[in-house]
């Protein structure tokens, strides 16, 4: 399919905008919050509490989104950024808006950013979140709720983290739910070939994310950086994986997919026509998004049951 061309002219506005290597990370992190916020376009919810979660290095923010009385259904949701830029303010349309169509109360969760901290902090801030929120259910009036996992980008690549780890966890997700998630570092498949270049995320700015996040490159097939690069899979729970046609991350969404549908894991993988890396935080300007929140969401109450 063509480009979409509300996804081209995102690419537009965006392009403005100068490229990673071309500009120091705290004014990169400035401009994508800028951005975040000219087009931020949040649901209506009942409540939004602001609450920091202890972890084994200090603490992280969090925001927790409650849509109404009676919701059953958590999701800890991670921000995208390529572990370099991004904050809560990045998805609060998204998760006000996964928070109304779930219903969930959506738990989103910052963490720490590279280059200043490198992997595996981020990785380890997941987990730690993740671990502390299923602990202290009760005290956030959440007890017995069912709790998923989700994120976008590099976001996703930390749920995939907490789906897949060996911590012993209070209870386990009920689900992963994923947006284009990075799972691998390789830049030669056919997806960074078609797609690398004009369409938002670069090849370029993708390996500049990886150079900032883990600079050791020994490191980058750790399972923990990797998801894809696991010896198993059949552990994980119920997931949804969403990726763009005009993405670089594409192939590697799609082949997460499909390593866990071998293992065994009910998946439910859907790669949007004509759509970019990044669609699903364009609600309001990209069509597409509020599609693909709605099978989220549908997917979200499904797995929850």
């Amino acid at each position: 399919m063509a480009l979409d061309p509300q996804a081209a002219a995102f690419i537009e506005l965006a392009a403005a905008a100068p490229p990673l290597s071309e500009d120091p990370i705290e004014q990169l992190r400035l401009g994508s919050a800028a951005m975040a916020r000219r087009l931020a376009d949040p649901r209506p919810v009942d409540s939004i509490e602001a609450i920091d979660i202890p972890t084994s290095a200090g603490s992280v923010a969090a925001r927790v989104y409650r849509p109404g009385e009676d919701v059953e259904d958590v999701v800890v949701y991670f921000h995208g950024g390529g572990w370099v830029l991004g904050d809560l303010d990045m998805v609060e349309t998204l998760c006000t808006a996964l928070a109304v169509e779930t219903p969930a109360v959506v738990v989103s969760v910052d963490y720490r950013l590279a280059p200043e901290h490198p992997f595996p902090a981020a990785a380890d801030d997941a987990e730690d979140a993740f671990a502390w929120i299923v602990a202290h259910l009760d005290a956030l009036g959440l007890a017995g709720s069912r709790v998923s996992v989700a994120g976008d980008s590099a976001g996703a690549n930390l749920a995939a983290v907490v789906a897949a780890s060996d911590r012993d966890f209070a209870s386990r997700p009920a689900s992963q739910m994923l947006f284009y998630p990075v799972t691998d570092h390789d830049f030669e498949n056919e997806s960074y070939r078609q797609n690398g270049e004009g369409y938002y995320l670069s090849s370029a700015g993708m390996r500049k994310f990886w150079e900032l996040y883990a600079p050791e490159e020994s490191k980058r097939d750790d399972p923990r950086a990797s998801p894809l690069r696991a010896q198993g899979f059949a552990r994980l729970p119920r997931t949804l994986v969403i990726t763009a046609e005009y993405d670089p991350l594409r192939d590697e969404g799609v082949a997460y997919a499909r390593r866990l549908e071998e293992a065994g894991v009910e998946v439910e993988s859907t790669i949007y026509p004509g759509q970019i890396h990044s669609f699903v935080t364009r609600l309001g300007f990209i069509d597409a998004a509020a599609d693909a929140v709605r099978q989220a969401a549908a997917f979200l109450t499904r797995a929850a049951g």
